[in-house]
């Protein structure tokens, strides 16, 4: 059996004069990070915010921060070969339901893993199971 590296990043929210280091810089950003991240079999980003489209640029009422993130956040990770992004977290629903389905349409669509939310309560309960080097590994996730 071959070794396993999972990777688990920290919250990840590129908005402001952050996100357009990140976007205009790519991989040389992070650069001796991105090496952590290139030799690992797997990484998982907890992705605070909510992808803004046309369909949901109104914020939900809540108190404390809203984090609206540009559709490049989600194209910046699979640049970055990510592969997973954890939602159970005070963010993703930040521009309501239609926020998290378009995150998760997005991520999916750059074929990036997600897990702790859902279009249902049994999707958003439901572990993410991936077979990495041959060894089935679940992750569940929370909040």
């Amino acid at each position: 059996m071959s070794k396993i590296k999972i990777l688990f990043l920290g919250d990840y929210s590129p908005s402001g004069n952050w996100g357009n280091l990140a976007f205009k810089n790519g991989k040389k950003f992070l650069s001796s990070f991105y090496e952590k991240i290139q030799s690992s079999s797997y990484v998982m980003v907890n992705f605070e915010g909510s992808i803004e489209s046309k369909y949901n640029k109104q914020k939900i009422l809540k108190s404390g921060p809203t984090i609206k993130l540009h559709k490049d956040s989600i194209r910046y990770l699979s640049s970055l070969k990510i592969n997973a992004i954890n939602l159970a977290n005070n963010h993703s629903l930040d521009l309501g339901i239609n926020g998290l389905h378009s995150t998760i349409k997005l991520a999916n669509s750059y074929g990036i893993d997600t897990v702790g939310a859902g279009a249902s309560e049994q999707l958003a309960r439901s572990p993410l199971i991936k077979k990495i080097a041959g060894v089935k590994i679940c992750f569940l996730s929370v909040a």
